[in-house]
């Protein structure tokens, strides 16, 4: 049987409270019998003990004493009424004859009055006495006081009222702690579940494919900390499905391009059964090169993910790296008018990297730079120490990029314009390519820029824990 998760909170409130309630009473009922009977026989004995003292303060000796105590305690008529039967007094059936249990002795322990089977004059065995009282009167030992042994103690009739009434109110306190406890354990458990119950039927729409959910926070506890999370959770996944969503629908677009290309001048040479044209076949060999780079970026990119992209780091000569990139895009630049130049701020230009993979990294970041940058324009390659890291920057004076396009110019597939057209054959792969790529040889990388038409600063760091070779 499902029991809900409100119910059992109303249990666990009522079965505490129950627990409590009936501790409560067993223990003021197993305990408060004894602890009244004390008191009854303290306040006897201190009242017995008075009355001595008083008796000797005036009398100054024992004679007529136990005619005196007889009087202050009479004896019950029923107690000692006897009854005929057959020419012989005896004590009615109903009738229980009393015995004293309390004792009075003179300083030789001697009775002063009835106790136990004890007659005044006589003195009792020790072990009768072995938790008599001394009674004083002016520093003197005058008399000993023989407390009851505890056993047949008869409450007086108001005692046992009270007693009985005490009982009741027990009782009753107990059964209205059960009955509030039930109510505040539906209004605490429907305040408790109130969250609880927002996440579930949040938790159930994402189940059902709809993940851009959102619960309010109600507390700073741990609830308002789960759902905090939650409100996270699903933000990260609305993003994530958008990013793959977008992903899907752009390689889609930058395949079926290329695609279109070719089929379309297949088509034309079919339907006019004549031969492609050199000038033809060199469009549909670069369609087919853009082909090749988006399935070779997506290849790295997917093998960067799994960890499996192939990355020997060895020390490397930073003046080599940047000489090669030099090399390597000279001409382009000189064709653009773009200045490109370089800056080695080390005393030792060794560090520990993989020069092929850095000379890809540079690669994407100086192409992006000589693609966006304006005529006369200077791209600087740049290497320096900042504390205990080793900065590699790479500085345009291009386009720049806004504000929000910051935090996502690193998503795979982002443009910055909105126009998804890859003539270029420029996919939007490249800075995703260079971020992992950085990432698996132990960096970071960030981008800083002005806004728009200020340029943009690339910078990658790397812990310089080579450099002491």
């Amino acid at each position: 049987m499902k029991i809900s998760l409100r119910a059992k909170l109303i249990l666990s409130y009522f079965a505490l409270t129950s627990f409590t309630g009936i501790l409560i009473f067993l223990l003021i009922y197993l305990t408060s019998d004894q602890r009244l009977k004390s008191l009854v026989n303290q306040e006897q004995q201190a009242e017995i003990i008075a009355e001595v003292l008083s008796w000797y303060q005036i009398e100054r000796s024992w004679q007529g004493f136990e005619e005196y105590y007889a009087n202050l305690h009479p004896k019950k008529p029923n107690a000692s009424k006897l009854t005929e039967r057959k020419g012989k007094k005896t004590p009615p059936k109903s009738a229980k004859v009393r015995i004293n249990q309390h004792g009075i002795l003179d300083a030789d322990k001697r009775v002063l009055k009835q106790f136990l089977t004890f007659s005044p004059g006589d003195v009792p065995p020790d072990v009768y006495l072995t938790k008599i009282i001394p009674i004083e009167f002016e520093g003197k030992l005058i008399a000993w006081f023989v407390p009851k042994d505890g056993k047949g103690i008869s409450l007086k009739s108001e005692k046992k009222i009270f007693f009985e009434h005490t009982n009741q109110v027990l009782l009753i306190a107990v059964a209205t702690a059960l009955f509030v406890a039930a109510i505040l354990g539906g209004i605490l458990a429907k305040y408790l579940l109130r969250p609880i119950e927002a996440l579930t039927k949040a938790s159930q729409a994402m189940a059902k494919g709809d993940l851009q959910q959102s619960v309010v926070k109600t507390s700073h506890d741990e609830l308002g900390e789960l759902a905090d999370s939650f409100n996270k959770m699903s933000a990260e996944l609305t993003l994530a499905d958008t990013k793959r969503r977008q992903m899907t629908a752009d390689i889609a677009h930058d395949l079926g391009t290329p695609l279109q290309v070719i089929s379309g001048y297949i088509e034309m040479a079919q339907d006019l059964n004549s031969p492609l044209d050199p000038s033809k076949l060199a469009i549909i060999s670069t369609e087919i090169g853009h082909i090749k780079r988006l399935l070779s970026d997506l290849t790295i990119l997917s093998d960067a993910d799994k960890q499996t992209l192939s990355v020997i780091c060895v020390d490397i000569s930073l003046t080599g790296l940047f000489t090669r990139i030099e090399r390597a895009y000279q001409a382009q630049c000189e064709k653009a008018d773009v200045t490109l130049s370089t800056c080695v701020e080390l005393e030792k230009d060794t560090a520990l990297l993989d020069e092929e993979r850095m000379i890809q990294v540079l690669s994407n970041l100086v192409s992006n730079a000589l693609r966006y940058s304006k005529d006369g324009g200077e791209i600087l390659l740049k290497v320096s120490q900042e504390s205990a890291y080793l900065v590699l920057e790479v500085r345009d004076q291009g386009a720049g990029i806004q504000a929000e396009h910051l935090p996502f110019i690193f998503d795979r597939f982002y443009r910055i314009s909105d126009s998804r057209s890859n003539e270029s054959g420029h996919m939007g792969l490249g800075l995703s390519i260079t971020k992992a790529l950085v990432e698996l040889q132990g960096g970071v990388i960030s981008v800083e820029s002005g806004g728009k038409g200020q340029g943009c600063n690339f910078q990658m760091r790397f812990k310089m824990f080579n450099m002491d070779k």
